[in-house]
């Protein structure tokens, strides 16, 4: 994956996250249900959090990110997409996604946990050089 691309990806979340979460606060406010809102605020945090975190994959020094970090990136995305999408969708009344939104932790996890199985395998190789 191209450091350019997992730039790409953390900046659209990041808008995304910025524009769902002013809208949510200031438009909607008065429309929606206090558990509708607080739902909004949940994936706009989720998605924040991790499109900071694939941006801070994508710096290095190389033009393509290293393949654990870019399955990472990728588990992320995905993560974001499933989990945040989902509970964007039920705050505006589409039901039927509630499973989505586990899946979509389940698949941020294992991008935290792929980025911590790579840093071991790291510190390991290096111990043994």
């Amino acid at each position: 994956m191209s450091r350019n691309l997992a730039l790409a990806i953390a900046a659209f979340y990041c808008a995304l996250a910025l524009t769902l979460g002013a809208f949510a606060a200031h438009a909607l406010k008065g429309h929606l249900s206090v558990e509708a809102l607080n739902w909004i605020e949940t994936a706009v945090f989720y998605q924040f959090v991790h499109a900071l975190a694939i941006l801070c994959l994508s710096q290095g020094k190389q033009q393509t990110v290293d393949k654990l970090l870019a399955v990472s990136i990728m588990l992320f995305a995905a993560g974001v997409f499933c989990f945040s999408g989902s509970l964007y969708l039920m705050a505006f009344g589409v039901s039927g996604l509630g499973i989505m939104t586990p899946i979509g932790g389940i698949l941020m996890l294992a991008g935290w946990l792929t980025i911590l199985y790579h840093s071991f395998s790291l510190a390991f190789k290096q111990k043994t050089n």
